[in-house]
């Protein structure tokens, strides 16, 4: 019995691991500041009541763009939920977050901020964090992350 538990979250650890996601289980903390296009603050109190996915990217990262697209299409398939969506750019010139968003028909909320990757613990780009409701960071995916285990992570926090 010992054994067939240690073999069951083995397993688990694996198959997290092998899809780039790191379950992390812990408050947004409260330095995460970022600005929308539109100027709206987004910070640990205004993230509150809501599900939101942030992706954060940078207008030259090719990999940045193809993940934004495919969560555009989660966006899309999953628009009867209450989920956010947020493309944060380390750009901070609106001009070019806008006119590289425009150019790949990205339909997330734009927003930007130079000073998230700390905050958010992120290293890489693009990287993408799943929020719960009470802006608890229940995940984040280092990379471009395929559709399959980007809806997963979606599942868990629109619960």
């Amino acid at each position: 019995m010992f054994a067939l538990r240690n073999l069951v979250v083995a397993t688990a650890v694996f198959a997290t691991a092998c899809d780039g996601t790191k379950r992390q289980n812990r408050p947004l903390p409260e330095a995460f500041r970022a600005v929308t296009l539109t100027d709206d603050l987004l910070d640990h109190q205004t993230l509150k009541g809501q599900a939101w996915v942030i992706s954060v990217w940078r207008p030259d990262c090719a990999p940045c763009l193809r993940q934004l697209r495919v969560l555009d299409t989660l966006k899309a398939k999953h628009a009867a939920q209450a989920v956010g969506f947020v493309a944060l750019s380390l750009e901070t010139d609106e001009a070019l977050v806008y006119a590289a968003a425009e150019k790949a028909e990205i339909d997330s909320t734009l927003a930007y901020s130079d000073e998230v990757m700390g905050p958010l613990g992120l290293k890489t780009l693009p990287s993408t964090v799943f929020l719960d409701a009470s802006a608890t960071i229940v995940a984040s995916l280092a990379g471009e992350g395929d559709e399959a285990t980007l809806e997963k992570w979606l599942q868990v926090v629109s619960k």
